[in-house]
């Protein structure tokens, strides 16, 4: 991978753990994503009081993402992250007529974005960027990560203890070797909804039908809660992308203007309180 990918103009911002340059790059990562098909009135209670309509894509179906990723070197240092999303166009936008054609264009022309309702991290000042910054949904927690041969394994931990609230296990051989796609967020910052650009450079390999499994364990946490209500305990993904080396650039997001969007931010509040 070049060196130009990661050769971009940066500002310094400053969050509570201390300034950082912006966008953040992770120059050397890992990943392992799984989409599992779920029920749109499952979804429904989660983005309706946020302004969101979630989006079929697996036939006439909205999936969630359950996503482990492996910082090994970043400019705000190494750590690990899980997130939990699912694929959206903000309300009052149309959805696209070819859902997965739109993923395919490039971002400026792109609708969809994925909405996190989690994203664990194990590191105080990814956990203060991604608040403070975007608005998304991070706490810190344990996450255990291991890839070992086609083994792959990723937990995420109750907060405070070892317990782990959920666990993705499974094998990655075979599968089709895809270039990443750039990703697009959106999020609520305060009172305005953000569109956040994610630029992806790297290759994945694609499993449809994997041997791989997701558990969930004592529900106390709202993220177990959240992954029990659609569905997940026990299911089996409808496929999983592995990525065993990328790259990326975390850019600041960019204000969303949507007549009646500013409306959903009360929920947004309470949701967050």
């Amino acid at each position: 991978m070049g060196l130009g990918f990661l050769s971009v103009s940066r500002a310094v911002v400053p969050v509570s753990t201390g300034p950082i340059e912006v966008p953040i790059l992770y120059r050397k990562a890992r990943s392992v994503l799984a989409v599992f098909p779920v029920e749109n009135a499952a979804l429904e209670p989660l983005l309706d009081p946020v302004g969101l309509a979630a989006v079929p894509i697996l036939g006439e179906r909205p999936v969630v993402v359950l996503a482990f990723f492996d910082y090994v070197d970043t400019t705000i240092g190494p750590y690990h992250e899980a997130a939990t999303a699912t694929v959206v166009v903000p309300r009052g936008m149309p959805k696209p007529q070819h859902p997965m054609l739109d993923l395919l264009l490039p971002l400026r022309w792109r609708r969809l974005g994925l909405y996190i309702f989690d994203l664990p991290v194990t590191t105080a000042v990814a956990n203060a960027a991604g608040r403070e910054l975007w608005g998304l949904p991070k706490f810190v927690t344990e996450i255990p990560f291991t890839w070992e041969g086609e083994r792959v394994e990723a937990a995420v931990c109750d907060p405070g203890s070892h317990e782990r609230m959920c666990s993705l296990v499974g094998y990655a051989g075979g599968g089709s070797r895809v270039p990443l796609r750039s990703l697009s967020l959106y999020s609520w910052l305060g009172s305005e909804l953000l569109r956040t650009e994610v630029d992806l450079r790297g290759m994945a390999h694609v499993i449809r039908s994997p041997a791989f499994h997701l558990h969930i364990g004592p529900r106390l946490h709202p993220m177990a809660q959240r992954l029990a209500n659609l569905g997940l305990d026990g299911a089996m993904p409808a496929l999983v992308q592995l990525a065993p080396s990328f790259q990326a650039r975390l850019n600041l997001g960019r204000r969303v203007a949507l007549a009646g969007a500013a409306g959903a931010q009360e929920s947004v509040a309470s949701q967050a309180a």
